[in-house]
């Protein structure tokens, strides 16, 4: 799900796969030196964004001084925890801790595999304390090779 984050990894429709460059001169056209994958060892995505944001500040001014650029961190997920993000009972102080992932620079992109139906889906973000949020949101549209493969049923199996 990574790679498809990425906005110039080319689309092959006709295999209905995501493709990584090919080569050092695809990734050098790409625009896509500013960057970076990271992980973060907090529980919660308003954490995980705001400790992003702390080292990239803390790195800036350490390396180059002057003002921090605008940092924003894109968190790639699964509708079951797209859904969490949203639940009020993981934050001290709802909607404030929200509405400051988003201000911090924090966006969503989720997929979906089968058995979440449309209607379902649309019925989640047309409740009313999501209109503010809808912006910051995208879904990644997954391959038809892997939409039924769960990433509960791969831990299980490796397990």
């Amino acid at each position: 799900m990574v790679d498809m984050l990425a906005t110039t990894v080319v689309k092959d429709t006709t295999a209905d796969t995501w493709h990584l460059w090919k080569s050092r001169a695809q990734f050098d056209a790409s625009n896509l030196h500013n960057m970076a994958i990271g992980m973060v060892n907090s529980p919660r995505f308003v954490d995980k964004c705001k400790a992003v944001s702390n080292v990239v500040q803390s790195e800036w001014e350490r390396i180059k001084g002057g003002p921090v650029p605008r940092v924003l961190s894109y968190f790639a997920m699964g509708w079951d925890t797209l859904i969490r993000v949203f639940d009020p009972k993981y934050y001290s102080d709802y909607p404030r801790e929200l509405d400051e992932f988003f201000a911090n620079g924090g966006r969503i992109a989720y997929s979906r595999r089968v058995g979440f139906p449309d209607a379902d889906v649309d019925a989640f973000f047309a409740r009313h304390e999501m209109a503010t949020y809808l912006q910051y949101i995208f879904e990644l549209k997954l391959p038809k090779r892997v939409k039924h493969i769960s990433s509960s049923d791969l831990s299980d199996l490796l397990a």
